[in-house]
């Protein structure tokens, strides 16, 4: 916890214990599914999260306070956090840790959880970043829908409504976000990180020990 606080102390509105290896129940399931989450959150957010869960954390509590008012009652609100956090340009640093088998019996329910965890980040990058969800999606709608326009056309020759439809939706989507993004945009300003005058402990928004 001391090297956790020297890091908020340092610059950093937030540090976390990233955990080295996976020793929970349910390894063989645990490991893929949160990888998945991992690199998708990454993916979404354009930093690198080496743990999304981990509960060993310090943080500035004027930060955090912030949004307060969208943190679930639940664990997950360590997550929802982080997400927060990295969505709205804040500094957040994470340190190695260890992470040893936990005494008594892990409440993970595999599919049940990992839903869950899906549904969250997903809910939590909607409310800060929607283009991030919706222009993925109608992007990979509308290659679709034009590769099956294609091959309709000149494999088939034959164009059917579905082919324009699915490209139709594609453009649908993508309005859908752009939307989202607006509403958004109306209350974004009372997340987003402050200008920083003196310099950043380094030039991104997490930093590895």
């Amino acid at each position: 916890m001391p090297l956790l606080i020297e890091q908020v102390r340092a610059g950093y509105d937030m540090a976390v214990g990233a955990r080295r290896a996976e020793k929970g129940t349910m390894r063989w399931l645990r490991t893929p599914a949160k990888e998945f989450i991992r690199r998708l959150a990454s993916f979404m957010t354009g930093v690198s999260i080496p743990d999304l869960n981990s509960g060993l954390r310090a943080f500035r509590k004027d930060v955090v306070f912030r949004f307060l008012g969208i943190l679930p009652n639940t664990h997950s609100w360590v997550s929802t956090i982080t997400l927060a956090m990295l969505s709205n340009g804040y500094r957040v640093a994470y340190v190695p840790i260890d992470y040893y088998p936990r005494i008594g019996q892990s409440t993970f329910h595999p599919i049940r959880d990992t839903y869950n965890y899906l549904t969250l980040v997903f809910r939590a990058l909607t409310y800060f970043n929607p283009l991030k969800i919706f222009l993925p999606v109608s992007s990979i709608v509308f290659v679709l829908g034009f590769a099956k326009l294609l091959y309709d056309n000149f494999v088939l020759r034959d164009i059917r409504e579905s082919d324009v439809l699915i490209m139709v939706v594609a453009v649908l989507i993508a309005m859908l976000g752009m939307l989202a993004d607006l509403i958004v945009a109306q209350n974004r300003y009372q997340y987003l990180a402050p200008p920083r005058l003196s310099k950043a402990p380094t030039d991104g928004r997490e930093r590895i020990h």
